[in-house]
């Protein structure tokens, strides 16, 4: 499950709407688990959808659902509260007013002063009485677009799909259940009159044996405006009063009625309407008076869900990346699932070539008894290697990796790493690994090319749907022959994963081999015994899986491989420096093995080390190591200071204090920004970022070659040879000097302000310099890219407000932020269109608005608010055209939108809308076109 694929939420208040819900899916992607809290995946045409049922009722419990839901699946553009309320039984004018029967279905639209839903227990007490203050906001101009669009869609023939689905829902409900959903009937539906309530003492009892029958009307003697079809019900557009207090008074129905225009009542919508772009759609069960039907209820949750299903049929998706093309995965080696996979995933991946492996006769025991798994039948298809951070686990997964490749077999690898774009994430483990099985196997990738074929939206699909189309199935219809068994899956660093939820689904996902029918797999996992992995594992039966914890090794054994390690290191030291024959001495070998304390990554670190110093220095370095016994020293604080005196051996000694502080302050900044990026960058790129000479950042990091991997190709990002050396940076515990000491924090605050200043200066209309406003994305060759905007600049428009908001910064009127936006929101969504990350944009500005005191900095909130409105409103055609910013985004913006009115000089003087557009909800927009 890939939580970022989902771009609809659908609030389902009781269980039985979310039953309705699901029966009218498209596909049934299944249960959801997030946290502690499931949720349920589906999708209905084009859109992928979640669906959750509330705690409780109410306007807050729905409120705290949407929130709950936004955080957990970033990407939902907007929700649909969909199941049963009230109804007003008519409404309109004398002569010309409209009747609401039970099962009929009400949209909320904007009405008179009124964005569609009111919330009516909000206000302030007057001599004339509760002066209702509650309004809120109006559902998304592209919602109301597409309801109207769907109304004028039912006046023509063949007029709705209603009771189409509704019979289609009916087949996926428990047969137990199935007549509940049916339509009641109009002799069930019954009117009482307004002075007439039911009696408090039998609540619970029918109105057949309790009420006086003859003070209600029969649907049948409300006249032709309340007569119906089976299963067509009429679809009711307007205001829906919402509050936490369930209406059940039919003179205060009457009154609101006419007092709001309100033809609907309900509890959840207000309180998600009022943060989040909504729509309410209620079926109505009964009349909002005392008179509850709730034989009605399954019908009319029924009823709703079916109209939701029909108007997201016509809805456009969400402009995801289109999926690769089938001609371009024809050839083994093209980046055919360029959109799907991670090319720094594979452990032989561009730029890795000097990752280390075992050396012989080391690791014995582990690689044997994972040679033994792997070329075997035992059920345990899964291996787990679990150790400490700087154990090994890496180096025997590149090993074990390199092994079964070169001998042929079936492999693909996915090394996880924090900080490392793609890989530090599992969005694009499924394609990844398809990919590499496509590039070991022609049969498979045949068979590849036929799934994306016959599915040209797989990359909007969930991460299940994907592992599920592009590797479990074609895995099935290969079958055991076309390739030389075992097909073996390498994961290294799962813990290396950023969010908890991608542990727990890689997991599940690879689990789910079993379904590949005759294949004979291996799946080898690595990592650190971190809760989030533990308890992903919980979950995978025991008897499918084995575990080998690699600290649990005998000290011994680990202490012999080591000191081969070192042996071998320092023997090509000597060599490369033509140093004296007995260096560095067996004594010396010995003490180093004591400090390392089990870790490879001490060894490996301090070999680093001290092969920097050079022919004239090595030997002094080893000398600084080895001062002290250690032998009482745990194993991390070993790593500390070796950590800690490469660092320092970094600074020269000769430079003045006040030149050292200045050096410690640049390379705390440069190593601050190294360990909190969201995607690693290389050298002349980070230069651009920190706004520092390239050469000054290259002879600053030049030192740190022992702890960093810094490419000769200046294309090539820089990476931390081992994870740990991050935890040490941010801990102010471990690293205890403060001159190398990074303030996680200030780190991304700092990155935040680079960022900034960074788009401020390059940022401008038509960047590529194109002069035509209708030049699509897809019409633009890479070069210009890379010139126009360049790494550094790309970075800084998808990462800067995830900077600020790991830096806790708070937004106020007229900041930094603020200024940035009224002179370059439109540049840098232009930008974004042209790095086709549009939706992280949407994403963002949400994240902004999160970030401001609605109350306290009200100018900036609400210009936020319209940012986002106009965003969402334009997405489609900018995301095709982007500099059709500028042109019919602008045009077609509100008189009243305060995008319009800051960048009003931008807007180009041959276009117009007829008539003007004053407000959001304004729908109907004609554009009219140079004549002259």
């Amino acid at each position: 499950m890939e939580v970022t694929r989902y771009s609809v939420g659908w609030i389902a208040p009781l269980p039985l709407e979310l039953t309705a819900a699901k029966a009218v899916l498209d596909e049934d992607y299944g249960d959801i688990h997030v946290g502690d809290y499931i949720y349920h995946g589906g999708r209905i045409g084009q859109h992928d959808i979640v669906m959750a049922v509330q705690p409780k009722m109410g306007t807050d419990a729905a409120s705290d659902l949407a929130a709950r839901m936004r955080a957990a699946f970033r990407n939902i553009q907007f929700f649909m509260v969909v199941g049963i309320g009230g109804g007003v039984p008519s409404y309109g004018p004398p002569g010309a007013s409209a009747q609401i029967v039970l099962g009929d279905v009400v949209v909320s639209c904007p009405r008179d002063k009124h964005g569609g839903v009111v919330r009516y227990d909000f206000g302030a007490w007057t001599d004339g009485g509760l002066e209702i203050s509650g309004h809120t906001n109006s559902p998304p101009d592209f919602l109301l677009a597409a309801v109207y669009d769907l109304k004028a869609r039912h006046s023509m023939a063949p007029g709705t799909k209603i009771p189409t689905f509704l019979q289609e829902m009916r087949s996926n409900i428990h047969i137990d259940e199935r007549q509940n959903f049916e339509d009641q009937g109009a002799e069930q539906d019954r009117l009482f009159q307004e002075n007439w309530s039911h009696p408090k003492r039998s609540l619970n009892e029918d109105c057949e044996n309790c009420c006086d029958l003859s003070r209600s009307h029969l649907r049948q003697s409300r006249g032709l405006g309340a007569a119906r079809q089976i299963d067509t019900p009429k679809i009711h557009y307007g205001n829906i009063a919402s509050s936490n207090q369930l209406q059940i008074s039919a003179p205060t129905r009457n009154r609101l009625q006419k007092e709001l225009g309100v033809i609907c009542f309900e509890m959840e919508g207000a309180g998600v309407i009022q943060k989040h772009p909504c729509l309410v759609i209620r079926g109505i069960c009964d009349y909002s008076d005392s008179h509850k039907n709730k034989k009605w209820q399954p019908y009319a949750a029924a009823t709703a869900a079916a109209y939701t299903k029909e108007l997201l049929e016509i809805l456009p998706a969400s402009n995801f990346a289109p999926s690769p093309s089938v001609n371009q995965i024809k050839e083994p080696g093209h980046p055919a699932l360029q959109m799907l996979a991670a090319p720094q995933a594979a452990f032989n991946a561009h730029g890795k070539d000097d990752d280390p492996r075992c050396l012989p006769n080391t690791r014995v025991q582990v690689l044997q008894q994972m040679r033994t798994w792997a070329d075997g039948d035992d059920g345990r298809y899964i291996f787990w290697l679990s150790g400490w951070a700087g154990t090994g686990k890496s180096t025997i997964a590149r090993t074990i990796a390199r092994e079964y490749y070169d001998k042929g077999y079936f492999t693909a690898s996915f090394f996880f790493s924090r900080g490392g774009g793609d890989v530090s994430h599992a969005g694009k483990f499924a394609g990844t690994i398809a990919f590499q099985l496509a590039q070991r196997c022609a049969a498979f990738k045949s068979l590849l090319v036929k799934a994306i074929s016959n599915d040209e939206g797989i990359s909007s699909r969930t991460l299940k749907d994907q592992w599920n189309e592009l590797v479990l199935q074609p895995l099935s219809k290969l079958g055991a022959g076309p390739f030389q068994a075992p097909l073996l899956i390498i994961v290294d660093a799962l813990d290396e994963c950023e969010k908890e939820s991608d542990v727990k689904q890689v997991l599940y996902l690879l689990s789910n081999l079993r379904r590949s029918g005759g294949v004979h797999f291996r799946v080898f996992i690595t990592s650190r015994p971190d809760i989030p992995v533990r308890h992903g594992f919980s979950l995978v039966p025991n008897q499918d899986h084995q575990d080998f914890v690699l600290h649990d090794i005998p000290r011994s054994i680990i202490n012999g491989d080591i000191s081969a390690f070192l042996q071998h290191s320092l023997t090509d030291i000597r060599r490369k420096y033509a140093l004296d024959k007995n260096w560095p001495g067996e004594e010396a070998i010995r003490h180093l093995v004591r400090k390392a304390a089990g870790l490879f990554i001490w060894a490996a670190t301090a070999c680093k080390f001290i092969d920097e110093g050079g022919n004239i220095c090595s030997p002094d370095r080893l000398s600084d190591i080895l001062e002290g016994d250690g032998s009482d020293i745990e194993p991390e604080e070993e790593l500390n200071n070796i950590y800690i005196k490469v660092l320092d051996s970094s600074i020269s000694p000769y430079l003045k204090q006040r030149e050292k502080e200045k050096a410690y302050a640049i390379l705390r900044g440069a190593l601050g920004a190294i360990v909190t990026l969201f995607s690693p960058l290389p050298v002349p790129s980070l230069a651009q970022l920190l706004h520092m000479p390239e050469p000054k950042v290259g002879a600053m990091l030049g030192g740190l070659h022992s702890i960093l991997d810094i490419p000769k190709d200046p294309i090539q990002p820089i990476r931390l040879h081992h994870p740990s050396l991050r935890d040490f940076l941010l801990s102010s515990q471990r690293c205890s000097d403060v001159h190398f000491w990074v303030d996680e924090k200030k780190a991304h605050e700092a990155l935040a302000n680079h960022c900034i200043r960074l788009m401020s200066e390059k940022l401008q209309r038509d960047i590529y310099s194109l002069g035509d406003p209708g030049a699509r994305v897809a019409q633009v060759p890479p070069e210009p890219l890379a010139r126009c905007l360049p790494a550094e600049l790309q970075y800084a428009c998808r990462y800067w407000i995830d900077h600020l908001q790991r830096s806790e910064y708070r937004l106020y009127n007229d900041d930094k932020v603020h200024c940035f936006l009224r002179d370059h929101l439109l540049h840098w969504i232009e930008a974004l269109s042209w790095i086709k990350q549009s939706s992280e944009g949407i994403r963002a500005i949400a994240s902004l608005q999160s970030m401001v005191n609605s109350k306290d900095d009200r100018n900036l909130h609400m210009f936020l608010y319209d940012a986002k409105r106009f965003f969402l409103y334009n997405r489609s055609i900018i995301e095709e055209a982007p500099l059709q910013t500028y042109c019919s985004a602008l045009a077609f913006a509100p008189q009243k939108s305060q995008v319009r009115k800051q960048f009003e000089e931008e807007m180009v003087n041959w276009m117009k809308t007829s008539p003007p557009i004053v407000e959001w909800s304004a729908l109907v927009q004609t554009l009219e076109g140079h004549t002259g």
